[in-house]
């Protein structure tokens, strides 16, 4: 099964986020900081479902720790959002739907979204 790791400070946002990706038929690993994640670095994750700005850091520590996994930033800083676009990385801008954040996951993976 496709794995998520959702990182964002605002706990109602990732448990929308988490909601939303089982019901798609993700598992899905759930943080709020970069210290937290830490203890996920043991798991396997295919994508990381960030936001940029963390309480005591950013989305580029909590990719440090998955390497191999993709990176969908979620962001309300739209200069973050243009640079990282233009690293290629893939980047949606806050407020943001769970449709729109639910299509792009599964653009990422090349899946289809649940009727």
């Amino acid at each position: 099964m496709t794995s998520v790791l959702v990182v964002d400070d605002d706990r109602s946002l990732v448990s929308s986020i988490q909601s939303a990706l089982v019901l798609e038929g993700f598992t899905v690993l759930v943080s709020h900081n970069v210290a937290t994640t830490a203890v996920h670095a043991v798991d396997a994750v295919d994508l990381i479902l960030s936001d940029w700005w963390l309480p005591d850091g950013n989305a580029a520590d909590i990719q440090s720790l998955f390497p191999q996994a993709l990176l969908l930033i979620l962001t309300g800083d739209a200069n973050v959002a243009e640079r990282k676009r233009e690293q290629g990385i893939q980047c949606l801008i806050k407020p943001v739907g769970l449709s729109v954040i639910i299509a792009t996951v599964h653009q990422m993976f090349g899946t289809v979204p649940t009727p």
